[in-house]
Protein backbone atom coordinates (compact mmCIF):
# COMPACT_ATOMS: atom_id res chain seq x y z
CA UNK A 1 0.00 0.00 0.00
CA UNK A 2 2.49 2.55 1.01
CA UNK A 3 4.64 1.65 -2.64
CA UNK A 4 1.22 1.99 -4.18
CA UNK A 5 0.95 5.59 -2.68
CA UNK A 6 3.89 6.41 -3.69
CA UNK A 7 3.71 5.57 -7.30
CA UNK A 8 0.32 7.10 -7.43
CA UNK A 9 1.42 10.14 -6.22
CA UNK A 10 4.21 10.36 -9.27
CA UNK A 11 1.84 9.81 -11.65
CA UNK A 12 -0.18 12.15 -10.70
CA UNK A 13 2.84 15.01 -10.46
CA UNK A 14 3.25 13.57 -14.19
CA UNK A 15 0.18 14.44 -15.62
CA UNK A 16 -1.31 17.29 -12.65
CA UNK A 17 0.29 20.03 -15.08
CA UNK A 18 -0.65 18.64 -18.01
CA UNK A 19 -3.75 20.27 -20.68
CA UNK A 20 -4.56 17.28 -22.53
CA UNK A 21 -8.35 16.15 -22.82
CA UNK A 22 -8.89 13.98 -19.60
CA UNK A 23 -5.40 14.68 -18.02
CA UNK A 24 -7.47 16.78 -14.83
CA UNK A 25 -9.56 13.81 -14.34
CA UNK A 26 -7.14 11.45 -14.72
CA UNK A 27 -5.22 13.60 -11.90
CA UNK A 28 -7.70 13.38 -9.63
CA UNK A 29 -8.38 9.57 -9.89
CA UNK A 30 -4.89 9.09 -9.35
CA UNK A 31 -4.98 11.32 -6.35
CA UNK A 32 -7.79 9.62 -4.72
CA UNK A 33 -5.66 6.41 -5.44
CA UNK A 34 -3.30 7.87 -3.45
CA UNK A 35 -5.18 9.08 -0.41
CA UNK A 36 -7.07 5.18 -0.28
CA UNK A 37 -3.75 3.49 -0.19
CA UNK A 38 -2.29 5.17 2.30
CA UNK A 39 -5.25 5.57 4.54
CA UNK A 40 -5.23 1.36 4.04
CA UNK A 41 -1.78 1.33 4.75
CA UNK A 42 -2.48 3.04 8.20
CA UNK A 43 -5.33 0.50 8.91
CA UNK A 44 -2.92 -2.22 8.31
CA UNK A 45 -0.05 -0.78 10.38
CA UNK A 46 -2.15 -0.37 13.15
CA UNK A 47 -3.63 -3.83 12.87
CA UNK A 48 -0.51 -5.07 12.67
CA UNK A 49 1.10 -3.53 15.67
CA UNK A 50 -2.09 -4.60 17.74
CA UNK A 51 -1.94 -7.99 16.78
CA UNK A 52 1.87 -8.50 17.54
CA UNK A 53 1.41 -6.76 20.51
CA UNK A 54 -1.28 -9.08 21.65
CA UNK A 55 0.73 -12.13 20.33
CA UNK A 56 3.72 -11.23 22.45
CA UNK A 57 2.14 -10.95 25.55
CA UNK A 58 -0.54 -14.38 25.24
CA UNK A 59 2.95 -16.18 24.22
CA UNK A 60 5.17 -14.79 27.23
CA UNK A 61 1.69 -15.78 29.32
CA UNK A 62 1.65 -19.63 27.63
CA UNK A 63 5.16 -19.74 28.41
CA UNK A 64 4.96 -18.68 32.17
CA UNK A 65 1.84 -20.86 32.57
CA UNK A 66 4.40 -23.74 31.24
CA UNK A 67 6.68 -22.95 33.94
CA UNK A 68 4.46 -22.58 36.80
CA UNK A 69 3.09 -25.98 36.05
CA UNK A 70 6.77 -27.66 35.42
CA UNK A 71 7.37 -26.10 39.24
CA UNK A 72 4.42 -27.19 40.70
CA UNK A 73 5.28 -31.23 39.36
CA UNK A 74 8.96 -30.35 40.11
CA UNK A 75 7.87 -29.55 44.13
CA UNK A 76 5.54 -32.80 43.87
CA UNK A 77 2.09 -31.20 43.47
CA UNK A 78 -0.68 -32.21 40.53
CA UNK A 79 -0.08 -30.20 37.33
CA UNK A 80 -0.55 -30.83 33.72
CA UNK A 81 0.04 -28.36 31.06
CA UNK A 82 -0.29 -28.71 27.01
CA UNK A 83 -1.39 -26.18 24.04
CA UNK A 84 -2.32 -23.29 26.82
CA UNK A 85 -4.06 -25.19 28.83
CA UNK A 86 -3.03 -26.47 32.13
CA UNK A 87 -3.49 -27.05 36.10
CA UNK A 88 -1.85 -27.57 39.25
CA UNK A 89 -3.52 -28.88 42.39
CA UNK A 90 -2.38 -29.24 45.66
CA UNK A 91 -2.20 -32.49 47.58
CA UNK A 92 -4.50 -32.32 50.10
CA UNK A 93 -2.09 -35.02 52.40
CA UNK A 94 0.97 -32.19 51.85
CA UNK A 95 -1.75 -29.36 52.50
CA UNK A 96 0.64 -27.72 55.23
CA UNK A 97 4.04 -28.34 53.55
CA UNK A 98 3.18 -26.81 50.32
CA UNK A 99 0.30 -23.95 50.77
CA UNK A 100 2.87 -21.46 50.60
CA UNK A 101 4.37 -22.58 47.42
CA UNK A 102 1.30 -23.11 45.49
CA UNK A 103 0.28 -19.70 47.09
CA UNK A 104 3.21 -18.00 45.11
CA UNK A 105 2.61 -20.14 42.11
CA UNK A 106 -1.22 -18.77 41.89
CA UNK A 107 -0.06 -15.14 42.40
CA UNK A 108 2.53 -15.96 39.27
CA UNK A 109 -0.70 -16.98 37.37
CA UNK A 110 -2.94 -14.18 38.61
CA UNK A 111 0.17 -11.49 37.01
CA UNK A 112 -0.32 -13.28 33.78
CA UNK A 113 -3.91 -13.08 33.99
CA UNK A 114 -3.31 -9.64 34.66
CA UNK A 115 -1.16 -8.89 31.71
CA UNK A 116 -2.94 -10.41 29.09
CA UNK A 117 -6.18 -8.87 30.23
CA UNK A 118 -4.30 -5.30 29.37
CA UNK A 119 -3.20 -6.58 26.15
CA UNK A 120 -7.24 -7.28 25.25
CA UNK A 121 -8.01 -4.04 26.59
CA UNK A 122 -5.09 -1.96 24.21
CA UNK A 123 -6.00 -3.93 21.13
CA UNK A 124 -9.54 -3.04 21.93
CA UNK A 125 -8.50 0.40 22.63
CA UNK A 126 -5.84 0.31 19.43
CA UNK A 127 -9.24 -1.18 16.88
CA UNK A 128 -11.51 1.13 18.34
CA UNK A 129 -9.60 4.48 17.00
CA UNK A 130 -9.84 2.89 13.48
CA UNK A 131 -11.27 4.97 11.19
CA UNK A 132 -12.59 2.59 7.90
CA UNK A 133 -15.12 4.97 6.51
CA UNK A 134 -16.63 8.87 6.57
CA UNK A 135 -19.30 7.70 9.10
CA UNK A 136 -16.45 6.88 11.42
CA UNK A 137 -14.23 9.83 11.12
CA UNK A 138 -16.86 12.21 11.42
CA UNK A 139 -20.54 10.94 12.47
CA UNK A 140 -20.03 7.73 14.82
CA UNK A 141 -17.24 9.71 17.24
CA UNK A 142 -20.06 12.65 17.61
CA UNK A 143 -23.16 10.11 17.70
CA UNK A 144 -21.12 8.04 20.42
CA UNK A 145 -20.63 11.55 22.14
CA UNK A 146 -24.13 12.63 22.28
CA UNK A 147 -25.29 9.11 22.75
CA UNK A 148 -23.01 9.09 26.39
CA UNK A 149 -24.86 12.53 27.60
CA UNK A 150 -27.60 9.81 28.48
CA UNK A 151 -25.63 5.95 28.68
CA UNK A 152 -22.63 6.10 30.55
CA UNK A 153 -19.26 5.19 28.91
CA UNK A 154 -18.74 1.37 29.71
CA UNK A 155 -14.55 2.36 29.27
CA UNK A 156 -14.58 3.93 32.78
CA UNK A 157 -18.15 3.51 34.64
CA UNK A 158 -16.10 3.64 37.87
CA UNK A 159 -14.97 7.07 37.25
CA UNK A 160 -17.49 8.71 34.74
CA UNK A 161 -20.53 8.28 37.02
CA UNK A 162 -20.47 11.38 38.79
CA UNK A 163 -19.56 13.29 35.34
CA UNK A 164 -22.80 11.00 34.04
CA UNK A 165 -25.20 12.16 37.25
CA UNK A 166 -24.20 15.86 37.27
CA UNK A 167 -24.63 16.30 33.80
CA UNK A 168 -28.23 14.98 33.83
CA UNK A 169 -28.55 17.43 37.04
CA UNK A 170 -27.48 19.68 34.76
CA UNK A 171 -29.43 19.45 31.47
CA UNK A 172 -32.16 19.09 33.68
CA UNK A 173 -31.88 22.70 35.57
CA UNK A 174 -31.22 24.27 31.98
CA UNK A 175 -34.55 21.91 30.75
CA UNK A 176 -36.71 23.74 33.40
CA UNK A 177 -35.53 27.02 33.26
CA UNK A 178 -35.94 26.84 29.13
CA UNK A 179 -39.60 25.45 30.06
CA UNK A 180 -40.46 28.31 32.48
CA UNK A 181 -39.13 31.00 30.36
CA UNK A 182 -41.31 29.77 27.55
CA UNK A 183 -44.11 29.47 29.26
CA UNK A 184 -43.59 33.14 31.00
CA UNK A 185 -42.63 34.67 27.84
CA UNK A 186 -38.84 34.91 29.11
CA UNK A 187 -36.76 37.42 26.98
CA UNK A 188 -33.21 38.88 27.07
CA UNK A 189 -32.50 41.73 28.46
CA UNK A 190 -28.88 43.14 27.96
CA UNK A 191 -26.75 43.58 30.72
CA UNK A 192 -26.05 47.15 31.78
CA UNK A 193 -22.40 46.83 32.22
CA UNK A 194 -22.19 44.41 28.72
CA UNK A 195 -20.13 47.58 26.91
CA UNK A 196 -16.91 47.04 29.48
CA UNK A 197 -16.75 42.86 29.04
CA UNK A 198 -14.71 41.33 27.26
CA UNK A 199 -15.32 40.30 23.50
CA UNK A 200 -16.30 36.48 24.86
CA UNK A 201 -18.55 37.77 27.02
CA UNK A 202 -20.63 40.18 24.73
CA UNK A 203 -20.84 37.26 21.92
CA UNK A 204 -22.23 35.22 24.42
CA UNK A 205 -24.50 37.20 26.75
CA UNK A 206 -27.74 36.14 24.58
CA UNK A 207 -26.91 32.52 25.43
CA UNK A 208 -26.76 32.76 29.46
CA UNK A 209 -30.08 32.27 31.12
CA UNK A 210 -28.91 34.47 33.93
CA UNK A 211 -29.54 37.77 31.32
CA UNK A 212 -32.78 36.34 30.92
CA UNK A 213 -35.90 37.75 33.08
CA UNK A 214 -39.64 35.92 32.75
CA UNK A 215 -42.58 38.37 32.44
CA UNK A 216 -45.28 37.68 35.11
CA UNK A 217 -48.75 37.91 34.48
CA UNK A 218 -50.27 40.45 36.80
CA UNK A 219 -49.52 42.63 39.60
CA UNK A 220 -48.80 40.29 42.15
CA UNK A 221 -47.23 36.98 40.12
CA UNK A 222 -45.06 34.59 42.23
CA UNK A 223 -42.28 33.26 40.81
CA UNK A 224 -43.11 29.61 39.72
CA UNK A 225 -42.26 27.21 41.92
CA UNK A 226 -40.12 25.61 39.54
CA UNK A 227 -37.85 28.32 39.28
CA UNK A 228 -37.74 28.77 42.94
CA UNK A 229 -37.18 24.87 44.07
CA UNK A 230 -36.60 22.75 40.84
CA UNK A 231 -34.08 24.47 38.88
CA UNK A 232 -31.60 25.53 42.02
CA UNK A 233 -31.44 21.71 43.58
CA UNK A 234 -31.01 20.31 39.90
CA UNK A 235 -28.18 23.16 39.59
CA UNK A 236 -26.60 22.75 43.18
CA UNK A 237 -22.75 22.21 42.97
CA UNK A 238 -22.94 22.14 39.01
CA UNK A 239 -20.03 24.04 38.06
CA UNK A 240 -18.44 22.49 41.30
CA UNK A 241 -18.77 18.50 39.80
CA UNK A 242 -18.19 19.55 36.23
CA UNK A 243 -14.76 20.54 37.28
CA UNK A 244 -14.70 17.18 39.31
CA UNK A 245 -15.65 15.12 36.30
CA UNK A 246 -13.04 16.82 34.22
CA UNK A 247 -10.78 15.41 36.62
CA UNK A 248 -12.44 12.20 36.62
CA UNK A 249 -12.52 11.88 32.83
CA UNK A 250 -8.65 12.77 32.80
CA UNK A 251 -7.79 10.21 35.18
CA UNK A 252 -9.62 7.61 32.78
CA UNK A 253 -7.18 9.13 29.88
CA UNK A 254 -4.11 9.23 31.74
CA UNK A 255 -5.42 5.29 32.96
CA UNK A 256 -5.57 4.44 29.28
CA UNK A 257 -2.12 5.89 28.63
CA UNK A 258 -0.33 3.97 31.38
CA UNK A 259 -2.12 1.03 29.65
CA UNK A 260 -1.44 1.13 26.12
CA UNK A 261 2.37 2.16 27.36
CA UNK A 262 2.92 -0.86 29.62
CA UNK A 263 1.68 -3.36 26.40
CA UNK A 264 3.98 -1.73 23.54
CA UNK A 265 7.13 -0.74 25.60
CA UNK A 266 8.06 -3.05 27.84
CA UNK A 267 11.18 -1.26 28.50
CA UNK A 268 9.87 1.77 29.80
CA UNK A 269 9.96 2.19 34.08
CA UNK A 270 7.26 2.98 36.12
CA UNK A 271 8.14 6.58 36.08
CA UNK A 272 8.38 7.13 32.61
CA UNK A 273 4.79 5.76 31.91
CA UNK A 274 3.67 7.80 34.75
CA UNK A 275 4.39 11.47 33.52
CA UNK A 276 3.74 10.28 30.32
CA UNK A 277 0.25 8.95 31.61
CA UNK A 278 -0.35 12.67 33.62
CA UNK A 279 0.34 14.57 30.46
CA UNK A 280 -2.06 13.04 28.52
CA UNK A 281 -4.65 13.00 31.07
CA UNK A 282 -4.46 16.30 32.40
CA UNK A 283 -3.92 17.45 28.27
CA UNK A 284 -7.31 15.76 27.32
CA UNK A 285 -9.11 16.82 30.02
CA UNK A 286 -8.20 20.43 29.77
CA UNK A 287 -9.00 20.42 25.92
CA UNK A 288 -12.53 18.43 26.76
CA UNK A 289 -13.40 21.26 29.66
CA UNK A 290 -12.30 24.21 27.73
CA UNK A 291 -14.13 23.19 24.52
CA UNK A 292 -17.39 22.42 26.46
CA UNK A 293 -17.30 25.53 27.99
CA UNK A 294 -16.75 27.47 24.35
CA UNK A 295 -18.90 25.13 22.32
CA UNK A 296 -21.51 25.19 24.76
CA UNK A 297 -21.59 29.46 25.26
CA UNK A 298 -21.49 29.96 21.61
CA UNK A 299 -24.28 27.44 20.92
CA UNK A 300 -26.43 28.97 23.64
CA UNK A 301 -25.78 32.29 22.57
CA UNK A 302 -26.32 31.11 18.25
CA UNK A 303 -29.82 28.86 19.65
CA UNK A 304 -31.15 32.61 21.17
CA UNK A 305 -32.51 33.82 18.54
CA UNK A 306 -35.27 30.92 18.30
CA UNK A 307 -36.28 31.65 22.13
CA UNK A 308 -35.35 29.72 25.50
CA UNK A 309 -35.63 26.09 23.59
CA UNK A 310 -32.78 27.42 21.25
CA UNK A 311 -30.86 28.52 24.24
CA UNK A 312 -31.56 24.96 25.30
CA UNK A 313 -30.84 22.93 22.88
CA UNK A 314 -27.85 25.50 21.24
CA UNK A 315 -26.12 25.14 24.87
CA UNK A 316 -26.53 21.48 25.05
CA UNK A 317 -25.49 20.42 21.17
CA UNK A 318 -22.14 22.57 21.47
CA UNK A 319 -21.04 21.99 25.00
CA UNK A 320 -20.86 18.08 23.14
CA UNK A 321 -19.30 18.78 20.61
CA UNK A 322 -17.13 21.71 21.80
CA UNK A 323 -16.23 18.72 24.47
CA UNK A 324 -15.36 16.18 22.39
CA UNK A 325 -12.99 18.28 19.32
CA UNK A 326 -11.81 19.26 22.61
CA UNK A 327 -10.59 16.28 24.09
CA UNK A 328 -9.51 15.16 20.83
CA UNK A 329 -7.10 18.08 20.19
CA UNK A 330 -6.12 17.76 23.65
CA UNK A 331 -5.10 14.49 23.47
CA UNK A 332 -3.12 14.90 20.21
CA UNK A 333 -1.47 17.78 21.80
CA UNK A 334 -0.61 15.33 25.08
CA UNK A 335 0.95 12.87 22.37
CA UNK A 336 3.19 15.47 21.15
CA UNK A 337 4.22 16.80 24.28
CA UNK A 338 4.98 12.97 25.00
CA UNK A 339 6.49 12.22 22.25
CA UNK A 340 9.16 14.99 21.88
CA UNK A 341 9.65 16.31 25.24
CA UNK A 342 8.61 13.61 27.99
CA UNK A 343 10.36 10.62 25.82
CA UNK A 344 13.42 13.22 25.12
CA UNK A 345 13.88 13.70 28.62
CA UNK A 346 13.70 10.36 29.97
CA UNK A 347 16.22 9.11 26.99
CA UNK A 348 18.74 11.74 28.50
CA UNK A 349 18.41 10.68 31.98
CA UNK A 350 18.81 7.40 31.36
Amino acid sequence: MRRADDDALRAHSIVAHQTAQLCSECGADLLSVSQTADGLAEIFDTLKSASEDLSWWVDSAQKEYGYIASDGAALGMTASYADGFGSVELPPDRYDELVDAFVELRHRAEIQKDNVERAEYVFFLELDKLQVDAYEQIISPVFDAFKHQFVPDPLHPWLNSLSYVEGLKSLGASGATAFYMQTYHGKYIEPGDLASRNWFERLTARGDFGNWEWQPKGAHAKLPWGLSKVVPALGYGARRFVIIGTVLDGLGAAHDSYEIDSVKHRDWGTGHKLVRATVSGLVTAGGSFLGGEIGGALGAAGGAELGPGGVLVGGFVGGVYGSLKGGQTGEKFGDWVNDTVVDSVAEWLG
